[in-house]
């Protein structure tokens, strides 16, 4: 079979490997689609904390069961399923707790010590396989991973009933944007510098659209949706400017989560956090819970995809993907890498 190994930042090699075999408890996929994610980019530019070439990428996947090893729920093959991508230990203190996706020694398929789905097959855990109703069809399953981040992000809020900021208006953001809603939000405004992105937002379901590059913003963020400000503020960029916009927005009390993954250091206005008590929380990833609510989400239509895959792609036509990304962020939403299966 072939697959696309990143060997080095800006680097892609497609190799000829031989098919895989599903071990005790696994499954092989023939791959459908696989999504480029904000943090493929990142480790295509030699960018992300924790994923390091050599590594074949994809972790937003979406395929059909093959086979299945010794041990494996034999009635999942020929399945549509969505693969659930961490791969946590089951036995440190995080686990332990509950919370496995902050797993001490956490592998996570497509990223850290498991290969991924740029490949025209794959084996996985038969536990992380979660199968698609029939209502949704590949391409949105591949759209589950995003929306699983979106809800994951929505925890970390105890209630969500107020106006709500979205700073980035990029595949995570419009995503947010819309389980904001899902889950109470009153009012929603997103900010991005790239028109395009703006506009997207909008279609989403955004009630507003702000340009944090021009004016004050702080002072259209409360036109947008009250005198009093946001009572969140997801930062679905991660980057100084994003950071600091957030913090500038906020109301005294309210909470900022950081969604986006950072390249690089960030500081942090911390006489604002201390003297607003502002709560700066994180997110990372999803549990499986979040990938089935985001399949629920998706099955009656509360989160959208129309228009958010906006390009499909052949394997041999990754790299010029991603190329285009890194070149020109906002050069399209959402990139699919077609498989086999598709």
């Amino acid at each position: 079979m072939r697959q696309l190994e990143l060997v080095a930042p800006f680097r892609f090699e497609m190799q000829t490997v031989p098919a895989p075999e599903a071990g005790a408890g696994n499954a092989v996929l023939d791959i459908a689609y696989t999504g480029i994610c904000g943090s493929d980019l990142h480790a295509y530019r030699g960018k992300h904390p924790n994923v390091h070439p050599p590594i074949v990428l994809g972790h937003e996947m979406v395929g059909i069961v093959r086979s299945v090893g010794p041990g494996a729920d034999t009635a999942l093959v020929g399945r549509r399923v969505v693969v659930e991508p961490g791969l946590p230990c089951g036995e440190c203190p995080r686990c332990r707790e509950g919370r496995g996706h902050i797993c001490d020694s956490l592998r996570v398929v497509g990223c850290v010590g498991w290969q991924g789905s740029m490949a025209e097959q794959l084996e996985v855990p038969a536990r992380n396989l979660i199968p698609l109703p029939d209502g949704l069809g590949l391409r949105e399953g591949a759209t589950v991973e995003p929306v699983a981040v979106a809800v994951h992000a929505m925890g970390r809020v105890t209630d969500i009933r107020g106006p709500v900021l979205v700073v980035g208006a990029g595949p995570i953001g419009v995503m947010v944007t819309q389980t904001a809603r899902a889950v109470g939000a009153t009012r929603v405004a997103v900010s991005d510098p790239r028109a395009e992105r703006r506009q997207a937002a909008l279609a989403f379901g955004a009630d507003a659209a702000i340009d944090p590059t021009r004016g004050d913003m702080r002072a259209a963020v409360r036109e947008a949706l009250g005198p009093d400000g946001p009572q969140v503020i997801f930062d679905c960029v991660g980057i100084a400017r994003s950071v600091a916009d957030a913090i500038r927005c906020a109301r005294k009390g309210s909470r900022i989560v950081i969604v986006g993954v950072p390249e690089d250091p960030v500081p942090v206005d911390i006489a604002a956090i201390q003297d607003w008590e502002l709560e700066l929380v994180g997110t990372l990833m999803y549990q499986r819970r979040d990938f089935e609510a985001a399949i629920a989400y998706l099955a009656r239509g509360s989160v959208r995809t129309e228009g958010f895959v906006t390009d499909v792609v052949e394997l041999e036509a990754a790299p010029a993907a991603f190329e285009r990304l890194a070149t020109d962020p906002g050069a399209a939403m959402k990139i699919l890498v077609k498989g086999p299966a598709a």
